[in-house]
């Protein structure tokens, strides 16, 4: 009981030996910053705060200019120092407030252009802008408008990051769902480049409805129903979804053109297999600007050959490329 005793003493002088010291201040010039012994002088730090470690640093480097210091001299120097150190500090905190503050912009800047379909090069201009406003109407914070990053390579960074971060979060949303729904619709995009549309809308068990785009795949070959169920497929496994609460599929668009029925019947195997007393919901939008076009003008035997036409080229997506090529030239 009593080597325990002793022991337990012993570990507290050990505790209150590495403890600053508020006198070390004044006889070595020393001040703890975030919890490490900092030396005024040479912003030099101690490892452990040990009075032998820091009257030796003191001793070896600094003694010999401050030796003749009276105490109140001492005083006004440590008060020198202690100042010139916050001043240090607080710039220090004002360039990364303005380096943070530069860094959102990019980033909310680098979204709108994404969103707006803008070309990345366009960063650049818009830096330029900013920078042209900023001398004219606050030219003291025109270095803060100049830190603000956004050339042609930091833009699609920038906008992976948050693409990123959008998804992370949609994967957190999705591990709550009580019952969610897809819509898949295949469009093209501005090089008339076939690609599938995955939507998704969940419940949670707190009737929270999420309703996002869940992926855009691009799509080679001639657009089957098991190339749509495969990348439907790869959509759902990046983002962990439960398929066992699958409840409903939608789908758009002449069914003549993409496989639709093949990708509900392979929607509707898979859930069924997983929960066979559930019924997949299957919904199918045929209502087409052609069709409406035709009543309205009284010209079916003008748009029935047109949309014959167009169907069987659309429905062969090699030859469909191949037939957009041509009138590219």
């Amino acid at each position: 009981m009593h080597l325990s005793l002793s022991k337990v003493g012993k570990r507290k002088l050990e505790q209150e030996s590495h403890t600053f010291q508020e006198k070390w201040e004044r006889a070595y010039f020393f001040v703890e910053v975030k919890n490490v012994p900092t030396c005024l002088i040479c912003k030099q730090s101690v490892s452990v705060s040990k009075e032998y470690h820091l009257r030796h640093h003191y001793e070896t480097n600094h003694s010999r200019n401050h030796e003749g210091y009276t105490e109140k001299m001492r005083d006004k120097k440590l008060n020198e120092l202690k100042k010139r150190l916050k001043f240090q500090h607080d710039v220090l905190l004002n360039v990364n407030k303005i380096s943070d503050a530069a860094m959102k912009c990019s980033y909310v800047l680098s979204e709108k252009i994404a969103r707006a379909s803008k070309p990345f090069t366009d960063g650049e201009f818009i830096k330029e802008c900013l920078l042209s406003a900023a001398e004219i109407m606050c030219p003291e914070q025109r270095h803060a408008f100049a830190n603000i990053r956004l050339s042609a390579n930091i833009v699609p960074q920038h906008v992976g990051d948050v693409a990123g971060n959008l998804q992370d979060k949609l994967r957190g949303k999705g591990k709550s769902f009580v019952a969610f729904s897809i819509a898949a619709h295949e469009g093209a995009d501005v090089d008339n480049a076939p690609q599938l549309a995955v939507f998704i809308r969940g419940v949670d068990e707190t009737f929270d409805v999420t309703e996002e785009l869940l992926d855009m795949v691009p799509m080679t070959g001639t657009s089957s129903g098991n190339e749509l169920f495969v990348c439907v497929e790869e959509s759902l496994k990046k983002f962990n979804v439960d398929w066992s609460k699958l409840v409903s599929v939608s789908t758009d668009g002449n069914s003549a053109l993409v496989g639709v029925e093949q990708l509900v019947t392979e929607l509707k195997s898979k859930v069924s297999g997983l929960c066979k007393d559930t019924e997949l919901k299957s919904v199918h939008g045929l209502i087409l600007q052609e069709s409406l076009c035709t009543k309205k003008l009284k010209m079916d035997h003008v748009m029935d050959i047109v949309i014959h036409t167009i169907t069987w080229i659309r429905s062969h997506g090699s030859d469909h490329r191949e037939f957009s090529a041509l009138f590219t030239y």
